[in-house]
């Protein structure tokens, strides 16, 4: 990456960091999302780091060709189905970071969410570049909701997360940035339903 969009790029991928922590993360690794062939090419297998919740809810799963990310949704206001809602962000934005494809997280983020507008236009910046990044997942350790307003169907969801270290690379293979780890603990994300979809309203 170069200096602005690079600039963008940091400080979106330590966005969801903080205080340290000694604790290890907990990373789970989801089966690859399916990705339909072409008469052109046959898709390359790619492995999602999913994170979980701290109590049993239905898997997030990326589907459709290209990527094109759908999140099933029921249309409940319940606080499992916006921890889980949130816990598909961390995917959506692992995902997005390490493919540069900014569409599954742009898909579940409503108009209000500028952090949201950030990140993919740092991914998009990054695919037009050919910038690419090696490690730096986010894996989610705690997701707890702390605010449910049924009048607007809006939940506010704290996490404790950690980033590991990672780097970004040029084309060429030069090194043009690198990223330290990072815990990020009751870091806010405000959900809302709208039309009976969750939605991203906003990253604090």
């Amino acid at each position: 990456m170069r200096a602005r969009p690079l600039l963008a790029t940091v400080l979106a991928l330590t966005a969801l960091t903080g205080c340290s922590s000694d604790a290890e993360p907990v990373a789970v690794v989801a089966p690859a999302p399916a990705v339909e062939a072409t008469p052109s090419a046959e898709p390359a297998p790619v492995d999602v780091a999913t994170p979980v919740v701290e109590e049993p809810a239905p898997t997030p799963t990326p589907t459709g060709p290209g990527m094109e990310w759908v999140y099933e949704q029921n249309g409940r206001f319940e606080e499992m189905e916006a921890a889980t809602f949130v816990a598909y962000l961390v995917a959506a934005s692992n995902y997005g970071w390490e493919f540069n494809d900014s569409r599954p997280l742009r898909a579940i983020s409503s108009p209000s969410c500028e952090t949201c507008a950030g990140w993919a236009e740092s991914m998009d910046t990054a695919l037009q570049e050919g910038t690419v990044f090696e490690d730096g997942q986010t894996y989610l350790r705690s997701v707890v909701v702390t605010e449910v307003l049924p009048e607007t169907q809006e939940m506010t969801v704290e996490l404790i997360t950690r980033t590991v270290a990672g780097r970004a690379l040029s084309q060429e293979g030069e090194v043009l940035a690198e990223f330290p780890a990072y815990d990020y603990e009751e870091g806010p994300v405000y959900v809302v339903m709208e039309n009976g979809k969750w939605q991203i309203a906003e990253i604090a």
